[in-house]
C-alpha cells in the first residue's frame, strides 16, 4: 500500500485595503483579506470601497465646515473690530465739536483777550487745553487759508485788541493770518485798521507783515520776519472832499492824489530779517488744528483762530 503525503494547505496572505500591509485575523474588523493577486491588482471589495468614500467624504465636508467657520469668524471679527474704529472715531469727532464750541463760548465778549478778568482766562485757558488734548500731528495742506484771530494772551498784540477809547486816533478791526503751501513757506500777519473820518471804518487801511515759515516737527514751525507794509487804502467821503471839493472842477493833481492814495502799497524791509542767528526767528506750536479751528502757542503767548475762507 502506497502512503500519500498530506495535501498541504498553502493560505494566502490578509492585506489591508487602506495600508497594503499584512494584517492578522483578529483585525478584521479593520483590514479585509484577500488574495494576493487581487490585492496587487488594487481590487477590492464593493462594501470596503463604499466605506472608505464615505469616509473621505465625511473628511472633506468636515474640512469645508472648519474652512467656513474660520472664515466667518474672521469675517465677525473684522466687523466687530471696525465697529469699534468707527465708535472711536464718532466718539473723538464728537469730543472735538463740544470743546470747540466750549472754546468760542468761553473767549466770546473778551475782545479778543484784551478785555478779559482773571476768571475767564482761566476758563478759556482750561478749554484750550481740553481741546489741545484731541490734537494730532499736523496735516500742513490743512493749514492753508485765510485764519481770524478771535483770543490771544500775547502781550505785544495786547495794546491791538484792547478796546480803544473814544479819542483814540486809531482804530484796530480783525486780525487774520494767512498760510501759503508748506513748499511757498510764505505767511502773513494782517490787521485792519481805521482812522476816524479820514479812513473807512473796519477796513480803511491794511497793515501787513510777511513772514517765511518752514515745518521744524510735524507739530511745530518756524517763522522768520521779513518785511512790513501796508496797502489797500480807503480813504471816507469826507477826506476825498477835503482833497478835492465836488464844489470845484478836478484838475490832474487831485485825480493824481486820489488814485495814488488807492493804490499805495508801502513795503518795508525789517532791520533784523537779515541778521544771522535766532533774531527775527520764532518757534509756532500748533498744538491743535482742523478744518476750521487752529490753536498756536508761540513764546510771547497762545492764539486761537478760526477759519474765514
Amino acid at each position: 500500500m502506497m502512503l500519500q503525503a498530506p495535501e498541504t494547505r498553502v493560505t494566502q496572505p490578509t492585506l489591508c485595503f487602506s495600508c497594503k500591509r499584512k494584517a492578522p485575523p483578529r483585525s478584521r474588523r479593520f483590514c479585509v483579506s484577500v488574495a494576493q493577486p487581487d490585492a496587487d491588482r488594487g481590487v477590492q471589495p464593493p462594501r470596503f470601497g463604499k466605506i472608505i468614500q464615505k469616509l473621505e467624504k465625511e473628511r472633506q465636508q468636515s474640512d469645508t465646515r472648519e474652512d467656513l467657520q474660520q472664515s466667518r469668524q474672521t469675517s465677525e471679527g473684522n466687523k466687530e473690530q471696525s465697529d469699534r474704529s468707527d465708535d472711536a472715531q464718532r466718539s473723538r469727532q464728537k469730543g472735538v465739536l463740544e470743546a470747540k464750541r466750549a472754546l468760542q463760548f468761553a473767549t466770546a465778549g473778551t475782545f479778543r483777550g484784551g478785555l478779559v478778568t482773571p476768571t475767564q482766562r482761566a476758563v478759556v485757558e482750561e478749554a484750550i487745553i481740553d481741546l489741545e488734548a484731541y490734537g494730532r500731528d499736523i496735516e500742513y495742506q490743512q493749514l492753508e487759508g485765510l485764519w481770524r484771530l478771535i483770543y490771544t494772551t500775547a502781550l505785544d498784540v495786547a495794546p491791538l485788541v484792547t478796546p480803544p477809547s473814544p479819542f483814540s486816533p486809531v482804530r484796530i478791526g480783525n486780525i487774520y493770518q494767512r498760510f501759503g503751501s508748506l513748499a511757498s513757506g510764505l505767511c502773513q500777519n494782517i490787521i485792519k485798521a481805521s482812522v476816524p473820518y479820514v479812513l473807512e471804518e473796519g477796513d480803511g487801511v491794511t497793515l501787513c507783515v510777511g513772514v517765511k515759515y518752514e515745518a521744524s516737527s510735524p507739530r511745530r514751525i518756524a517763522l522768520a520776519f521779513q518785511e512790513a507794509g501796508f496797502s489797500n487804502v480807503r480813504i471816507t467821503p469826507l477826506t476825498e472832499a477835503v482833497i478835492a471839493p465836488a464844489l470845484l472842477p478836478r484838475g490832474w493833481i487831485q485825480q493824481q492824489i486820489l488814485l495814488a492814495i488807492k493804490e499805495l502799497n508801502v513795503k518795508v524791509p525789517l532791520p533784523f530779517a537779515s541778521r544771522q542767528g535766532r533774531s527775527g526767528v520764532g518757534e509756532y506750536l500748533l498744538s491743535f488744528l482742523d478744518e476750521n479751528m487752529l490753536i498756536g502757542r508761540a513764546q510771547n503767548g497762545t492764539f486761537v483762530f478760526i477759519r474765514e475762507q
